[in-house]
């Protein structure tokens, strides 16, 4: 089989195979105590895509990281670039391994994402800690981008399907997450690195921890609402 016909094969078997022990669990959110209910989905959708929408919250890092490393000065725009790098990441690794996830389900999907980010995040600190800008990059810019854009389009396939009659809204309170995702996280990132950071130094927890912090609040966040995601029973309409 040749490189072109992997490629197709790739994107044209999204067969989710499961076993009826699979399925009937499945049934349950929590076994034998809680049912699962389809609704239970827009809850956790919106969370895993508030933590993805921090991506966009990037900015508050850029002045803070070049203090950290370079001292004080001018904006050099260097720690900026770290996301155009994980935006560009995110858009290949959502269209690569959509097909991917089709056939391994949302919640392989949303933990594979939850993972990475989170390596994404604790490389970033290390980077920072040791004013290792490559390692930044390739942190929060590489593996960091990877796991958000898996974890971007976790929720979206199983919340079509689960709801063929509100499509709209269900899509469109995924990503709404999102949104809300870019409008708080900058609150929190200036409150745990320091108010006043940029302009005199005076640190709250500081630059490397916030990435731990913040990684760590992500990655619980994502694996408690990814383990809510499901694809709905054969037949299901």
């Amino acid at each position: 089989m040749g490189v072109l016909d992997k490629i197709r094969t790739h994107y044209s078997n999204t067969t989710y195979d499961r076993s009826p022990r699979q399925i009937e669990r499945e049934t349950w959110l929590i076994p034998g105590v809680v049912k699962f209910n389809r609704y239970y989905l827009m809850p956790a959708a919106v969370l895993i895509q508030v933590c993805c929408g921090s991506l966009y919250a990037w900015s508050g890092y850029n002045l803070p990281i070049e203090r950290y490393i370079y001292g004080p000065g001018p904006d050099r725009a260097i720690a900026a670039n770290v996301f155009y790098v994980a935006v560009a990441v995110f858009g290949c690794t959502a269209a690569v391994l959509g097909p991917w996830l089709e056939r391994n389900g949302p919640f392989k999907g949303a933990m594979l994402g939850a993972v990475l980010f989170y390596a994404g995040n604790l490389l970033t600190a290390l980077g920072v800690y040791t004013t290792k800008v490559p390692l930044i990059f390739f942190g929060y810019g590489l593996i960091g981008g990877m796991g958000l854009g898996i974890s971007y389009i976790a929720p979206v396939s199983p919340l079509q399907k689960w709801f063929p009659d509100l499509r709209g809204l269900a899509a469109g309170l995924a990503v709404c997450g999102f949104g809300a995702g870019s409008i708080f996280s900058p609150y929190t990132q200036k409150a745990l690195i320091g108010e006043n950071y940029v302009k005199d130094g005076t640190t709250n927890i500081g630059l490397p921890l916030t990435f731990i912090v913040l990684g760590s609040v992500y990655f619980v966040v994502m694996a408690i609402a990814g383990a809510v995601l499901r694809m709905p029973p054969p037949g299901y309409e």
